[in-house]
Order: C-alpha cells, then structure tokens, then sequence
C-alpha cells in the first residue's frame, strides 16, 4: 500500500545572502502554490519588510513592500503562483531610503511609494528575479546587485542594531532590561529610536 504523504499546497524555500551582506538582508526567499493549492495563504508577522515580486499572474515583474505586520495578514495565491523575494533585517530601513512607519501593516508597489529609490529598484530586482528560474541563480545575482549597493545605503542606527542583533541572538527571549544594558541607553530613547527605525517597538 503506497502510503506516502501527498504533496504539500505550498513550497517555501529560503536562501542565505552573501556573508557581507547579513547586517542588512536576512534571506531571500521564494514562494510557490500548486495547482491544487487553497486561494488564500496565511503569513504570519515576523516583524521584517520585504520586498517580493510576483512572476506571474496579473502583477508580474512588479516590485512590492510589503511589512512589517504586527498581525497574521492574507495573500490571494492563484495555481502556479509564484513569489521571490529578500528579507530585509530589522532596522535597516536605509536600504529602502524610506520610513519603517510607512509600510506598517500594508503593502505598496515601489514605484507607488519609493520614489526614485522605489524606481531603481524595481527596475534592477525585477531583472534579477525575472531573469533566473531558480532560487540559486537568483540569490546569486541578488548577492551581485546588492553588494553593487553597499554605498547608497544610509546607515543604521548603532543603537537599533545592537538591540536588533541581542533580540535575534536570543530567539526573542532577551528581556528589554537586558537590551538597554546592551545598548547602553535608557528604556525611552530605546523605545524612540527603534520605532523610529523599524517602525515596531522592541516587545
């Protein structure tokens, strides 16, 4: 008897960037549905942006922003559907040259929202996705494009990126107290420069 599992409607798969660019990029990533799969995908938050492009369907090859989201939001998926995208670490705005407050829970297309930086890259991301079949090819030449960039971004905050780097290391267990210590600044400007960069609050 074949007992084995049926596939699964979904297929995430995930991407390191290039070492140089870990304080800015977590992953790229990529996103398909089966022909059989639900119309609807749950994505829990995780408090990062993204900037994802669709390679099919009605918006293909357009670049959106998208996060970060405080609750559990929805995505219309359609059989075939395909998403590729590149998870931007907590606090680094700078990449975007845009405020974090401004892609809050919603979702925009660069070219809406990003202004000439918005324009820029939806031309170059859209070439590096669009162009590579799979996620290998297309972190590679996501590796290249971003490590191209290194000079537009604007820096983080020193602040923001210590407490960001205690809260990753610690899978989210580091106490706030232990943050400030960290950081070495009080709970008020903590909480005012990391909304300011991330558009969250630490907890």
């Amino acid at each position: 008897m074949n007992t084995a599992a049926p596939p699964a409607p979904f297929r995430y798969a995930e991407r390191l960037p290039h070492a140089s660019l870990a304080p800015r990029i977590t992953c790229y990533w990529e996103f398909t549905a089966r022909e059989e799969s639900p119309r609807v995908h749950y994505v829990p938050p995780d408090g990062c942006t993204s900037l994802l492009v669709p390679t099919s369907g009605p918006h293909a090859g357009t670049l959106l922003y998208t996060g970060p989201w405080l609750d559990p939001h929805t995505v219309l998926v359609w059989p075939g559907a395909r998403f590729v995208g590149v998870r931007l670490r907590g606090g680094t705005a700078g990449v975007l040259q845009l405020p974090a407050a401004t892609l809050l829970n919603a979702t925009y297309p660069a070219v809406h929202i990003g202004g000439a930086r918005g324009r820029e890259l939806q031309h170059a991301l859209a070439r590096c996705l669009m162009g590579s079949d799979g996620l290998d090819r297309v972190a590679r030449a996501l590796d290249i494009f971003w490590m191209q960039q290194h000079a537009t971004f604007l820096a983080p905050d020193p602040v923001v990126h210590d407490a960001v780097n205690a809260l990753v290391d610690s899978n989210g267990e580091c106490t706030i107290a232990v943050v400030v210590r960290t950081v070495g600044c009080s709970d008020r400007t903590l909480l005012r420069r990391f909304r300011a960069a991330t558009g969250l609050t630490p907890k």
